[in-house]
């Protein structure tokens, strides 16, 4: 799934300038800071709340800054701000806040480009995830202001372009699989035929899992 979604990401970045500012929050161990690297940006930097990711990320030789660092840069504007796995362990309105705080950094015109999972049997997994957000629910608050919405954005999106990451469909709940006892191996060789299926089928035949929108900020409007 990771290596579907860095494709995704390169379609929707290929038409920036290598030399465009771009700004990764929530970089983590900075694995999309440094794929961007590595497809040619020259002007990108991270910034992560988990000061123990940014020293191993430093020690990687990424360039991954924590807040406190970020903030000391100063004012700075980016062409491109990516989100990657960070929405979805937001409640509503603190995720409003967010992102407003951080599209104060992005210039008119920029782009956001977010990667988040949609509602699915495995969504909470992740100890942390909160909710799921789609694209919809982004511009109803974040553009759309004709949405029957609590609220609305001093800030303005467009949708551009967007994907959507499949994966196999896979059983999952059964008690044998999640011990691994007696009897996983059938349930097991279900899921090998299913993931045959799906690359047989060039991803059309799975289930999608996430999906990767880039918007572009447009002339902030006043708050309704």
């Amino acid at each position: 799934m990771a290596d579907r979604e860095l494709d995704y990401i390169k379609r929707l970045v290929h038409k920036l300038d290598r030399s465009a500012k771009i700004l990764d929050v929530g970089a983590g161990l900075g694995t999309k800071t440094q794929f961007l690297l590595d497809i040619g940006f020259t002007n990108i930097i991270g910034v992560e709340k988990n000061p123990k990711l940014v020293a191993k990320a430093q020690e990687l030789g990424r360039p991954l800054y924590t807040l406190e660092e970020f903030n000391a840069l100063g004012t700075q504007k980016f062409e491109l701000i990516l989100m990657s796995h960070i929405i979805e362990h937001f409640e509503h309105e603190p995720l409003k806040a967010f992102l407003e705080h951080y599209l104060g950094y992005l210039e008119e015109g920029g782009y956001l480009l977010i990667l988040t999972p949609v509602q699915q049997d495995f969504f909470y997994d992740d100890f942390d995830h909160v909710r799921p957000y789609g694209p919809r629910g982004i511009t109803q608050v974040f553009g759309d202001d004709t949405a029957q919405v609590q609220f609305y954005s001093s800030f303005q999106l467009v949708l551009e372009d967007i994907y959507y990451v499949r994966r196999p469909w896979q059983l999952k709940f059964f008690r044998a699989l999640t011990l691994r006892t007696k009897g996983y191996r059938i349930p097991r060789v279900a899921n090998q035929l299913l993931n045959l299926i799906y690359h047989l089928s060039f991803g059309l035949f799975g289930r999608a899992t996430s999906w990767v929108g880039l918007f572009r900020k447009k002339t902030t409007h006043p708050t309704t």
